[in-house]
């Protein structure tokens, strides 16, 4: 019992991660994502493709004995040993190396891709626990102001000041109050367990140090649009390839000839092999083709769903950031001074405490509302940033692990 006490204990100090920073959450976040692990396990395929791609055929030893020798002039022949070695036609290797370099680089981009989705959920998902945290606040401050409303209301109702249809309305109120306040903790409670999901491992505070966000009006630094490029490319590179088609590969070698004499005889042999199915490497090449027009008509259909992505973020964004600045320089002030004006009214008898206590709702609704515009106004530059294919003001070094095209390593 003793032992489990202990095990217990260690778990509660050493079971939750304590790092702060977000970069180093992130970092952890990545180790333990699944997606990202998968996608650097193909890149480290893709490398080893690269050391395989341009590489000659493995060379083919024959051997043969004859059945019924053959009598020369240094005697009976009886076994033959051959050596045989494949050159493909020139420029096949180049160009296949070429193509494993560009395929290396697309999933590299895949894993940028990855990563770059990651970070804009956890930051979006932070987002959400922060506006969780300071509507729990807002709905608290107001609960508290409700509390001592209602001690005035009923010391005014026990004086005949004040109606019984007050103390039942303010009543309403509290417990109105009281569920928002479950529901948004509730709400936070779920929104911590996907951060913690998110990352892979238990998280004790909200990280700190999030990254700067950047303008950036171009797509070159997209995944998605970068390895559309890739794609051309190799579909241009199949092309060449397939022409190479019409033209032969070669094998050269030699043959011994192993007698009872002492004279082994050595003969010089070449190949061809005759690609005289023209009809079939002209579907090759007319194949290829194709796939550059595909390619190519991808490449401008995800130009335009980004272009569409780009525009709908802009106009999320400013319409964020219209709501917050009006909530914050108009609506706010406002309310606060329509406020000052129901309560000295309230005091004085000149107004009803229903209408008082609607001054006050009115702005608490609007301090809500500005927490909301603020989360999405957040949320929406997230998901521009990623979009863009950046997050922090330092542009990521998006070249992390691309090799240059027909590099082998």
């Amino acid at each position: 019992m003793k032992k489990h006490f202990i095990w217990l204990c260690f778990a509660l100090i050493f079971g939750q991660n304590t790092a702060t920073d977000f970069a180093e959450i992130l970092a952890i976040a990545k180790h333990n994502n699944p997606q990202i692990l998968a996608a650097n396990a193909k890149i480290a395929a893709s490398e080893e493709q690269m050391k395989i791609a341009g590489v000659l055929p493995d060379p083919q030893i024959s051997a043969g004995y004859f059945i019924e020798p053959i009598q020369t002039r240094t005697g009976p022949q009886e076994f033959r040993l051959g050596l045989m070695q494949k050159l493909p036609w020139f420029g096949k290797p180049p160009l296949q190396k070429k193509i494993a370099a560009l395929q290396h680089n697309i999933a590299v981009l895949q894993s940028r891709k990855m990563e770059l989705s990651l970070e804009s959920a956890m930051l979006k998902t932070i987002f959400d626990i922060q506006f969780f945290e300071e509507t729990a606040q807002i709905l608290d401050e107001n609960l508290m102001l409700i509390s001592q409303m209602e001690q005035v209301v009923q010391t005014m109702y026990s004086t005949g000041k004040s109606h019984h249809s007050d103390i039942v309305r303010i009543a309403i109120e509290r417990e109105n109050l009281q569920n928002q306040i479950r529901k948004t903790t509730d709400e936070k409670a779920v929104k911590w367990a996907d951060f913690e999901i998110l990352v892979g491992e238990k998280i004790t505070n909200l990280p700190t140090n999030l990254p700067g966000f950047s303008e950036f009006e171009s797509f070159e630094n997209n995944p998605d649009f970068q390895m559309a490029e890739l794609e051309k490319s190799i579909a241009e590179i199949q092309i060449k390839l397939a022409k190479l088609g019409f033209f032969p590969d070669v094998a050269v070698g030699a043959d011994w000839i192993f007698t009872d004499g002492d004279d082994n005889p050595l003969v010089a042999k070449i190949g061809l092999n005759l690609p005289i199915h023209f009809r079939k490497n002209s579907a090759k090449k007319q194949q290829s083709e194709q796939i550059l027009v595909m390619k190519m008509q991808n490449q401008l259909a995800i130009f335009d769903q980004l272009q569409s992505q780009k525009n709908r973020l802009e106009n999320d964004v400013s319409n964020a950031e219209i709501d917050r600045n009006l909530l914050k320089n108009t609506l706010i002030p406002l309310a606060e001074e329509h406020l000052s004006v129901s309560e000295q009214g309230f005091l004085a008898g000149e107004i009803s405490f229903s209408d008082y206590l609607d001054a006050q709702w009115r702005i608490f609704d609007l301090q809500l509302k500005f927490a909301k515009s603020e989360r999405d106004l957040k949320k929406a530059t997230a998901q521009f940033q990623e979009l863009m294919g950046f997050f922090n003001k330092a542009i990521h070094d998006l070249n992390r692990g691309l090799q240059k095209t027909g590099e082998n390593k």
